[in-house]
């Protein structure tokens, strides 16, 4: 979006695992910052809206916790 969110951190903040497990067995990048000035990742919105599984998905798929 206008604001450098990608899919997946809306699919993050919103608690959709299936469609996160879609991006991962698609091999799309999951752990991208946006691009403004915060560089929120969206493991960062999954923990904020308390969305344990997809924090799990994101775990199992590589994402390193980490990464700022």
């Amino acid at each position: 979006d206008d604001k450098g969110h990608t899919p997946a951190h809306w699919a993050c903040l919103g608690g959709h695992t299936a469609i996160l497990r879609y991006m991962i067995e698609n091999k799309v990048a999951v752990n991208e910052p946006s691009s403004n000035e915060l560089g929120a990742r969206p493991v960062h919105w999954a923990c904020v809206n308390g969305h344990i599984a997809i924090v799990d998905i994101l775990v199992q798929a590589g994402v390193d916790l980490d990464t700022v």
